[in-house]
């Protein structure tokens, strides 16, 4: 016979709350109270379904948690006040109440879980839970007096502090205007000693005193202040007299002579005419009045008949277009050096046309690739690397070059009468422009021996290199530029070696101190030094990456370095060697030019065209 299903039930074995509500619950003191509702969340293990089931029918919840907490509600208002149920001990009803369900569960069915209980306020007489309320309120009121009453002795006691430093500043006052009266009538009884004193030596020595009491002491005469000045008196009447007998031993025929070479000699600039003075030449070896017009006449006619047969005008030369010619710009600018200046005229012109819109199309490419490296490298996941943080700053410098050094240069070149003239007319803006240019060109090239230097570091002291952060790196890259900016700051008082622009304008008037020397310490600190640093350091970089190598193939387990570590070395060493290339033809031309400045190997007539070269 096979059986039938006469009733179906479902059981649930997820989270579920079971709520009891008015609870009835009779304290100590005999006052019933009434729990408005109880919750308890409870889950049922399946595997225990069956035998819960069996065991307290599918509503197991009634005989196992309603029954229960009646129960424990009950038993736990028994035993305490209303006073404990309602105030003091209701946060604990919660959780007593669920170890109590629990441990009841574990013993009678297991697989049944409490998670938590909450039980809400109990509801109480009126009467008595206004008398609670009333308690509050007093308890409140009490804390506020207490909370006035400290604040009042607060305010009583900053009263006091006040008071109390009120009255110290006016006693340290009265005091110091006490001692300045004490200090005050001891000047007058010392001045009153002293004025005895001098009536008493006046009158033991028979003289007459008729002046008043108001004015005696202006005749008062101080013997050591006397003594004094009249040392002084005698040790200047000395000097002067021993000063008279030397010069007057001095000053003889020879010292003279001296004198006056030495002046002569100290002067930048000496014009002698016609003729050289005799000052510098032994009258005796001097040529006769005779000799000096025979040798002048032909130089004149030698002249003439150059300048009469020469094919290219004054006139081609751009700076003497328009200029009245003066017997020294003739000098400058003889038919040799004119001819010259027209045959290389058309190469002139491309190298200035390179020059200004080559240059341009430089400075435009060279802004937009450093903008865009300079977005790239600050991005959030690549400001963690210290090369890109050396790459950005690298990369601000280059554009504030490429903009304030190159780009004015064309715009003073383009434009003489506008941009240049404003430059030549205020003297404190060249200076800055000069402070601006020596700053960007040695920063970009200092950034990179810092960053030479860093990655040193990292290959060579590979246990090291957890000390270099970004942050140390913007330490270096801010000392670099303070070191830097403090060092340029010293064009604003020295002009070295400037000249006329390659760009084709002209220099600024200054009235700086002129040094040309120290245009080796420019190179020096432009080129030699960074440069004999970033070879170094690669060298040295190179041979140890060539060690490291060799020992990791006779070791599997040394150590390496990472590969981002690897990548940053590469592209030191690529960004450097650019640099030491591109740089290198400034080893030559400053020097090369400098020697021709400084030895003078350029002859008389071709003055012009080296001063072009230099320049």
């Amino acid at each position: 016979m096979v059986p039938f299903i006469t009733e179906y039930r479902a059981v649930q074995t997820t989270l579920q709350t079971d709520e009891v509500k008015n609870v009835p619950c009779g304290t100590s003191g005999g006052v019933m109270i009434y729990f408005d509702r109880v919750e308890v969340v409870n889950k049922l293990d399946p595997a225990a379904v069956y035998d819960i089931v069996r065991n307290y029918t599918a509503d197991y919840d009634k005989t196992l948690i309603y029954n229960k907490i009646h129960h424990e509600l009950n038993q736990f208002c028994s035993v305490h006040s209303l006073q404990e149920v309602y105030i003091d001990f209701f946060d604990q009803i919660d959780e007593n109440l669920k170890i109590a369900l629990q441990k009841d569960l574990t013993e009678n069915a297991p697989g049944l879980r409490v998670q938590a209980v909450r039980v809400t306020k109990p509801k109480i007489p009126e009467q008595i839970r206004k008398n609670y309320e009333a308690m509050e309120a007093e308890k409140t009121k009490l804390l506020i007096s207490i909370q006035k009453q400290k604040v009042i002795e607060k305010e009583a006691e900053t009263d006091r502090k006040k008071a109390l430093i009120e009255a110290e500043k006016v006693s340290q006052v009265s005091k110091i205007q006490w001692e300045q009266r004490i200090t005050e009538k001891e000047s007058q009884k010392r001045i009153s000693q002293i004025e005895g004193k001098c009536k008493k030596h006046f009158s033991d020595r028979g003289i007459c005193i008729g002046l008043t009491e108001v004015k005696f002491p202006s005749c008062l005469l101080d013997e050591t202040h006397l003594a004094k000045e009249k040392a002084r008196s005698d040790a200047e009447f000395y000097r002067v007299t021993k000063e008279i007998e030397a010069n007057s031993r001095k000053l003889t025929k020879e010292y003279l002579d001296l004198a006056k070479y030495q002046s002569i000699a100290q002067n930048t600039k000496i014009y002698f005419g016609n003729s050289i003075p005799d000052m510098f030449v032994d009258p005796s070896m001097a040529p006769t009045a005779h000799q000096v017009q025979k040798v002048s006449e032909e130089q004149s006619k030698s002249k003439m008949s150059n300048e009469s047969t020469c094919s290219v005008g004054y006139d081609s030369i751009e700076d003497l277009q328009g200029k009245n010619l003066t017997e020294s710009d003739k000098l400058a600018w003889p038919c040799e050096l004119r001819q010259l200046w027209v045959d290389i005229s058309p190469f002139v012109a491309l190298v200035r046309g390179l020059l200004s819109y080559g240059t341009s199309i430089i400075v435009a490419f060279g802004l937009i690739f450093n903008c865009l490296s300079f977005i790239v490298l600050t991005r959030k996941h690549m400001r963690k690397s210290t090369t890109n943080l050396y790459l950005s700053a690298l990369a601000i410098y280059d554009s504030l070059s490429l903009t304030l050094n190159f780009m004015i240069g064309v715009l003073r070149g383009q434009n003489p009468d506008t941009v240049n003239k404003d430059f030549q007319r205020y003297e404190d803006l060249c200076r800055f422009h000069g402070v601006i240019v020596e700053l960007f060109n040695l920063l970009s090239v200092w950034i990179i021996v810092s960053f030479t230097i860093e990655r040193f570091i990292m290959v060579k002291f590979p246990l090291k290199s957890k000390n270099l952060t970004p942050r140390r790196a913007l330490y270096s890259v801010a000392i670099v530029s303070t070191c830097v900016f403090i060092f340029s700051l010293h064009k604003i008082a020295v002009s070295g070696f400037e000249g006329d622009s390659v760009f084709g304008y002209k220099a600024c008037k200054t009235r700086r101190a002129i040094l040309p020397e120290i245009i080796y310490f420019y190179v020096a600190f432009n080129t030699w030094f960074p440069t004999f640093i970033i070879v170094t350091l690669n060298t040295l970089i190179l041979l140890e990456i060539r060690s490291k190598r060799k020992r990791r193939q006779e070791m599997t387990n040394a150590s390496t370095m990472s590969k981002s570590d690897e990548k940053a070395t590469k592209l030191l060493l690529i960004v450097s060697s650019t640099y030491i290339i591109l740089i290198m033809p400034s080893w030559i031309d400053p020097n090369h030019g400098t020697h021709l400045e400084f030895v003078g190997r350029c002859r008389p007539w071709s003055r012009g065209l080296c001063q072009l070269y230099v320049d």
